[in-house]
């Protein structure tokens, strides 16, 4: 595939309206992360020698500059990773993008921090769900919008990956109720 048509299938896609079961090439794949995560689909060239290609620095929350690279990671169960790594732990923070296939199929999109989903993202899996909203350890954790296979959507606070606080149901036939949920059940 010449990089024209990489550049293309990227600018083309969402990545969670790939097909992941089906896809078989990695390389549209990472090609497509990467230009989600830099801004650039340009960066192919990074994906076909699969290593690190830059350094950048960012101000850290106690005013210190700390190192980070772009780095293509993938563990031993096929799980990939494309986005900003600690220089010196290799740890992800930063930007990225992460492909988990290994038990269930699962895509993230967004930031981390330490090695933990932190900041705003967007995870989709293959039951169909995609949320789509702020993260905290690990977990949706304040605002965020759940949309189900089914077409039901919540839009409202989460605590914890549980729907908590004031939110909006809106069903698939259009019907919204809005109330407040307490450890993900209705409770007016």
């Amino acid at each position: 595939m010449s990089a024209k048509h990489v550049v293309h299938w990227c600018l083309t896609r969402r990545l969670d309206a790939i097909d992941l079961s089906s896809s078989t090439d990695t390389r549209d794949f990472l090609a497509c992360a990467l230009s989600k995560v830099n801004g650039s689909p340009l960066l192919q060239v990074a994906v076909e020698s699969h290593r690190w290609f830059g350094d950048f620095d960012y101000g850290s929350e106690t005013g210190a500059l700390q190192r980070l690279e772009l780095r293509i990671v993938q563990d031993g169960d096929g799980n990939v990773y494309v986005g900003e790594v600690k220089a010196a732990t290799e740890v992800r923070h930063g930007r990225g993008v992460y492909l988990q296939v290994a038990g269930f199929v699962e895509l993230y999109e967004g930031w981390w921090r330490d090695g933990v989903r932190e900041g705003r993202g967007r995870c989709s899996g293959g039951s169909g769900m995609v949320y789509d909203g702020d993260f905290l350890g690990g977990q949706w954790h304040g605002k965020g919008t759940l949309r189900l296979k089914d077409g039901t959507m919540y839009e409202g606070g989460f605590k914890a990956s549980k729907r908590e606080g004031e939110g909006l149901v809106t069903q698939p036939n259009g019907d919204r109720e809005k109330g407040y949920f307490f450890d993900n059940q209705a409770i007016g």
